[in-house]
């Protein structure tokens, strides 16, 4: 089994101490508005700055605005310096105006340009004696990207969250810590949830950790929003979104290899929005905003269906091939029903490709269904749900008396197994949000729409197409912190395209190589949300606050799964199973044929007295789980293939039959 990391091998949590005199205000892009968000933050720089000299600076000409703004707001002057090359950041007259100033801002643009222009130059030492004599540094989109103890100076193409979830160390991800350390132990990010940059924050966190054993703090601002830094450590939240904090705790661990995609157990993530003041020296919450509410309900108890479900993070057929081929085995012969918004769906086609031999569509576009699709969906062992708004989803089941129940009675049938694809994966929850679609600023004008799911899972809160880059990508991820706000006990399941997952038996296992992000409000103590309006009669903008979630990546290549029950993370090891439990009689019985087997192998799964459906899984010699399939009683076919459809090389492996009664657990050997 792969090694988890863990922070006390490495001298971790072992933070640089906070010794600096200086105040910071770390913007996260966007216009700033007079009269607006900004005045606040911008005003605090030059209250900090004791109304004195502020200096805007860049390494290239632009509007002289704000310079105005620092004055309307009582900077006693203002003034732009421009310092385009190594030559200008080593004048020393150039360094003499750095100098003179109390309040330093520097524009947005590209972070690479100013370490590769002053880094190690006069200028930049000038700036940091000007923070160091007390004096306000601030910057806003790259220029926020600069103030950090580490920086992401982005010199290859700009990272984005899927490509650093992948893989940690992928050539975007390029950090260091060698210009402008201002704020020690901590690295900014910009343009938060605008960009879905989640993903990458935490894989720049992981990433420095593991490659420098030193233990850092992610905080990524919103746009049009502001964290501003006292003297003592004390960040406070200014503006219209959010803050986002990401730490490690004492019971962390990860695993970050290069080439592997990023996994996470236990994290800290919390989301701070207007009025919340975050002490980074105790990472801790200093205060929390007026009107914040303190989270005492119970922690919830879970409940969930019978059914397997499995739940795939897009809505496109090609990254859902993997759930695709495992549900077209997983049938054989049988029927899958597919519940689609359109007859004409493409996934009836994919279907096909990945061996189905039998599908019925249900368009909802063609309710009332017959009696002979109700009887398809009554007597099915799978079905899919794809190619559906969720919200057509739910008012096709509201609208039609006979639909529901039939659904209802499968989702409470241990044989039973759905796969849903995309937004429709949502509508399983407790709540789910729509209309994230109809325009790019909902979240921001308010305008997302929550409404209640199916209930199956209650508890959890399913966001699907995480990190799409699209023109909708905030309402999406937005939309889901704003749904654990209003169930401050949920859990919350962020399945980006190439992810996927299964429910079944109190558990979540994640299927697929590319991890899925959760999101756990068990032990969250204070929620908020954020009270800006776009127009005075507009609702407020959607943007969530909660103190220390619990955030996990996990993976397919884990072997192990989420209790649902108690919310915690369990490894797999097929090496350490019992070969048969000795708590009850067996129940089930499986022959594995032929064994050894080259290319196909069968296993033939018979019941003796329990009927509940069992999960089969195989493993290699080292404990890495290969295959999981929730299966019928009877023969599952396996093409030598893991669930990523990669050829596994010939050699010892382990079939593991799980019921809720018997564990049973049977070597055999894949020849090559």
């Amino acid at each position: 089994m792969q090694k988890i990391y863990s922070l006390f091998l490495i001298k971790l949590f072992i933070l640089s101490p906070f010794a600096f005199s200086g105040s910071i205000c770390a913007v996260g892009g966007g216009s700033e508005e007079r009269i607006d968000w900004s005045d606040a933050p911008y005003g605090w720089m030059v209250q900090q700055a004791d109304s004195g000299h502020a200096l805007v600076m860049h390494y290239s000409t632009g509007s002289t605005w704000l310079e105005s703004y620092f004055k309307d707001l009582g900077a006693a002057s203002a003034a732009s310096l421009v310092i385009d090359s190594r030559r200008a950041a080593d004048d020393s007259v150039n360094a003499a105006r750095v100098l003179a100033a109390d309040l330093i801002f520097l524009r947005g643009g590209n972070q690479y340009t100013y370490y590769t222009l002053w880094k190690g130059t006069r200028v930049e030492e000038a700036i940091r004696q000007v923070f160091e004599r007390g004096g306000v540094v601030g910057g806003t989109s790259a220029g926020l990207a600069v103030l950090g103890g580490v920086d992401y100076h982005a010199a290859n193409s700009s990272a984005v969250s899927r490509d650093c979830l992948g893989d940690p160390f992928h050539r975007d991800i390029t950090l260091s810590d060698d210009f402008l350390p201002l704020v020690p132990g901590v690295i900014f990010d910009s343009h938060f949830t605008a960009r879905v940059r989640q993903g990458r924050l935490i894989a720049f966190v992981a990433h420095w950790n593991e490659s420098q054993a030193s233990d850092i703090i992610g905080v990524g601002v919103d746009e049009q929003t502001a964290f501003c830094i006292d003297n003592n450590g004390i960040g406070q939240v200014m503006g219209k979104g959010a803050a986002f904090i990401v730490h490690r705790r004492p019971e962390s661990s990860a695993v970050c290899l290069a080439h592997t995609p990023l996994r996470l157990f236990d994290w800290s993530v919390s989301a701070l929005t207007d009025g919340f003041r975050y002490d980074l020296k105790q990472r801790r919450l200093d205060s929390s905003a007026e009107g914040a509410k303190e989270v005492d309900d119970p922690p919830a108890a879970f409940t969930g269906v019978s059914a397997t479900i499995e739940m795939a993070g897009s809505d496109s057929p090609q990254f859902c091939r993997p759930s695709l081929q495992r549900l077209a085995e997983r049938a054989g012969n049988s029927t899958i029903v597919l519940i689609t918004d359109q007859a004409s769906s493409p996934f009836f086609q994919h279907l096909q490709a990945a061996g189905a031999t039998d599908v019925v569509t249900l368009a909802l576009a063609d309710a009332p269904f017959s009696e002979i699709q109700l009887t398809a969906l009554q007597s099915c062992g799978q079905a899919m749900v794809a190619d559906c708004p969720v919200e057509n989803l739910l008012s096709g089941l509201h609208a039609q008396e006979t639909f529901a129940p039939v659904l209802n009675q499968r989702l409470n049938d241990s044989s039973f197994f759905l796969l849903l694809c995309g937004p429709p994966a949502s509508a399983l929850g407790g709540m789910t949000i729509t209309n994230t679609e109809s325009h790019s600023a909902n979240l921001r004008n308010g305008a997302l729409d929550i409404i209640p799911g199916l209930q199956a899972f209650p508890h959890l809160l399913i966001g699907t197409n995480t990190f799409r880059d699209d023109a909708y990508d905030e309402n999406r991820l937005g939309g889901l912190f704003f749904l654990l706000f209003h169930q401050s006990r949920g859990l919350g399941v962020l399945a980006d395209e190439a992810a996927a997952f299964v429910c079944q038996d109190n558990r979540l296992l994640p299927v697929s190589d590319f991890p899925v992000l959760l999101i756990d409000m068990e032990k969250v103590s204070v929620i908020d949300s954020s009270d800006y309006r776009e127009r005075f009669y507009y609702p407020p903008r959607q943007s969530a606050a909660f103190y220390e979630a619990r955030l996990f990546a996990i993976s397919g290549a884990d072997s192990g799964f989420l209790n649902l029950e108690n919310r915690s993370w369990e490894q797999v090891s097929a090496v350490a199973e019992p070969s048969e439990s000795t708590e009850m009689p067996a129940t089930c019985h499986m022959l594995i044929r032929p064994n050894p087997g080259r290319n196909t192998i069968w296993f033939e799964i018979a019941h003796a007295t329990d009927r509940t459906a069992p999960s089969l899984e195989i493993y290699d010699l080292l404990g890495r789980r290969v295959v999981y399939r929730g299966i019928h009683y009877g023969p599952f076919k396996w093409n030598g293939r893991d669930d990523f459809g990669r050829r596994s090389p010939a050699g010892c492996y382990f079939a593991v039959i799980r019921t809720p009664r018997q564990i049973i657990r049977q070597p055999f050997t894949l020849l090559p």
